[in-house]
């Protein structure tokens, strides 16, 4: 039943778009629970039993994953040069990005939470493809975002293995792909995001300082969102990151003078925090934010006060139990922690013990340490 429910879902995001019903995420937990079993079922069984093809892990089902991948990217393009306008969101950076071409106001309606949302520099990301047709640009624009998505699971798969085999692979590919689909077909940029926010974690296991810097600040630019995990990783690895990463953020910033007249950019950036600031009060609760979950969900109003209050002891809580991991655990385990909405309650160290003291050798690892956070961590995305 649950199989069949992803195959749906798959098409339901391919054609139809996603359905925001509470049952249907309840399922999808469901389904990712259940990937998480069959993955300990199968293990076991190709130890009692070696017959590798049931692993779901071997090299030939790491090929098989990419082949779909490749099939489903084709699927998607497919229908996106069918119908290029419809049930699309990239609209916003096609819009913004002839905007600054033309020298005019990237932001509008500035007393709406809708439009372009984002730093001028998310618009540069859409305009190779805002040069080609329609029917061309925005099946290639399905291309980048699937392509960095698969890449950066790809690269987080291949911690544990320093010969480049990602074990893990194949499973994560059934478990993300009938979320995937939906965010391809709609254009969402949270992929592109999704693909630099693993790309960091695998370079900050590999202790890659200046691919952490490179793909933090990309993600940033592509979603003002993604400074949670740069202000986290700066923080908890500062001596390594924080100056690396003020660097890279200030090249960001200033790369749109160099493109464009100054005063028109700073006039972008004021009505981008302008526009930022509207977001983020909406006045009907969302449930992407804490005061939707208890508006909605509980049917508390709480004074903007008390929401301030326990945004910041969110963060902090935050703050402080990442930098708890990054002490407890090795690099890697510490990396994989980082990534936003993961979770798991007793997991064990590095080298599979429950010490207190930190995991030093980046080659001594656990495999149902690396199942359980790499699993739980490109899921939570």
């Amino acid at each position: 039943a649950l199989c069949a429910f992803a195959v749906n879902r798959f098409f339901q995001g391919l054609f139809e778009g996603p359905n925001p019903v509470s049952s249907e995420s309840y399922l999808m937990h469901l389904w990712m629970t259940f990937l998480t079993r069959l993955r300990f079922v199968l293990c076991y069984h190709s130890r009692m039993n070696p017959v590798h093809q049931w692993s779901l892990t071997d090299r030939g089902s790491v090929r098989n994953a990419w082949v779909l991948w490749a099939i489903v990217t084709v699927v998607v393009m497919i229908v996106v040069a069918a119908a290029p306008d419809t049930r699309s969101v990239t609209s916003n950076y096609r819009d913004a990005i002839v905007a600054w071409w033309q020298g005019r106001d990237l932001y509008h309606a500035l007393d709406n939470i809708h439009g372009f949302l984002y730093l001028p520099q998310a618009a540069f990301f859409y305009a190779p493809f805002a040069l080609l047709p329609e029917r061309l640009g925005e099946p290639l624009a399905r291309l980048m975002l699937m392509g960095l998505f698969a890449w950066g699971m790809w690269e987080m798969c291949r911690i544990e293995h320093r010969e480049g085999y990602g074990r893990l692979f194949p499973i994560l590919t059934l478990a993300s792909l009938p979320l995937v689909v939906a965010n391809a077909r709609n254009g969402q940029f949270n992929l592109a995001m999704g693909g630099a926010f693993m790309l960091a974690t695998a370079s900050l296991a590999r202790e890659q300082w200046w691919r952490v810097t490179l793909w933090l600040v990309v993600a940033v630019a592509m979603k003002p969102v993604a400074l949670v995990m740069l202000l986290l990783a700066g923080c908890v690895w500062w001596r390594p990151l924080s100056w690396r990463l003020a660097v890279g953020m200030a090249v960001m910033l200033a790369l749109p003078f160099a493109l464009h007249r100054p005063d028109y950019v700073l006039r972008q950036y004021h009505l981008f925090f302008d526009k930022l600031a509207t977001a983020g009060a909406p006045v009907i609760p969302e449930w992407y934010d804490i005061n939707g979950v208890l508006a909605n969900g509980l049917g508390l109003r709480v004074p903007p006060a008390v929401l301030t209050l326990i945004r910041a002891a969110a963060a902090v809580g935050t703050l402080g139990l990442t930098w708890l991991a990054a002490r407890r655990f090795s690099l890697a385990g510490a990396a994989l922690l980082l990534l936003p909405g993961e979770r798991d309650a007793g997991i064990e160290r590095a080298d599979g013990s429950r010490s207190e003291k930190q995991g030093k050798s980046f080659g001594h690892r656990s495999k149902s340490f690396s199942l359980k956070i790499s699993l739980i961590a490109s899921l939570r995305l």
